[in-house]
């Protein structure tokens, strides 16, 4: 496990060309350690209570959840940072996807110059175009995305929207 300090001071000696990969190794392992429960988190009772009847609920008794009842195929979480909207989302990956969870969970905080689109084109792309591993689908939570430009927010539903990713 690598606390984010931890990360910043040996990121300053790692090569340009290494710090992705060096990024994505951090991402993956504090993940996994990630043991956070629906108790731990305070709070958002009623956000708690609807993503359980809109996400997991339809996952467990998909024979109650057709036609008008059938579930959701997104979910935005808002709000001002540290309410919990990561720690929620994490929680629903774990519940959703059981212990293969980590494989088809990607969190992407999205870069303040969103004029660069790479991450996109990259990370987002190959994690929707391949099938989800041991599970029925895989969860993208894009972090930080409230300032994305128009052309962004075009290339984003482009991507999710896309024919070739459905399997």
């Amino acid at each position: 496990y690598i606390k984010q300090n931890d990360l910043a001071d040996f990121m300053v000696n790692i090569p340009v060309e290494y710090k992705s990969f060096v990024e994505d190794v951090y991402r993956c392992s504090n993940i996994k350690h990630d043991s956070t429960k629906w108790k731990d988190i305070v709070g958002l009772e009623n956000v708690k209570l609807l993503l359980k009847e809109t996400c997991l609920y339809p996952s467990k008794y998909p024979e109650l959840f057709k036609g008008l009842a059938s579930p959701w195929k997104g979910i935005l979480l808002y709000g001002p940072p540290g309410v919990g909207k990561t720690s929620v989302a994490r929680v629903l990956a774990r519940e959703l996807l059981g212990s293969k969870w980590e494989l088809n969970f990607l969190e992407i905080n999205v870069p303040n110059d969103n004029k660069d689109l790479n991450f996109l084109n990259s990370d987002l792309k190959n994690f929707i175009k391949n099938r989800p591993i041991q599970a029925p689908f895989r969860i993208a939570f894009l972090d930080e995305c409230d300032d994305l430009t128009r052309e962004a927010q075009s290339a984003l539903r482009k991507i999710l929207e896309a024919k070739e990713y459905k399997y």
